[in-house]
């Protein structure tokens, strides 16, 4: 192989396996219609890499009708993760609604930080159960953005 051949060959090697790699971060959104039991939001947490910590965050959207003020300024999230082994974790937290990250007239946005570092001692595909009680029906649905450090 002559010598001019050998860097471009490196080079897309190099291409071809960072294009393979996961990417850092992911933002799946479950619309209210979808939630399990109507109030239940399921998520894959991809924990698989034992050199990197996580963080979590929650988001959703508010949605109201015309002429209608926003009934509530906060919902409990009663917080589930199951590890691969089907061990479980569970937390409660509030989500306030005090500073929409957007608005509009009819909506709002709301991003809530969660953990900024989250660590596990199990590696492996976690799922996340996420439950509103009492769902308003204001709540569009809930997300999160999940990413890797």
């Amino acid at each position: 192989m002559t010598s001019m051949r050998r860097p471009v060959l490196i080079f897309l090697l190099a291409v071809a396996a960072l294009s393979c790699s996961r990417p850092s971060s992911q933002e799946p959104f479950v619309t209210r219609e979808k939630a399990e039991y109507g109030d239940t939001y399921n998520f894959t947490l991809p924990m698989d890499d034992s050199t990197r910590s996580y963080s979590l965050a929650f988001y959703t959207r508010l949605e109201r009708k015309p002429l209608v003020p926003f009934s509530t300024d906060s919902v409990i999230l009663e917080v589930k993760f199951v590890s691969p082994s089907d061990s479980v974790v569970q937390d409660k937290v509030v989500m306030r609604f005090g500073h929409p990250s957007d608005s509009s007239y009819y909506s709002r946005d709301f991003v809530f930080r969660y953990k900024d570092r989250l660590e596990v001692g199990e590696y492996g595909d976690w799922r996340l159960k996420v439950r509103v009680p009492g769902n308003p029906e204001e709540l569009r649905g809930m997300g999160i953005i999940f990413r890797r450090k």
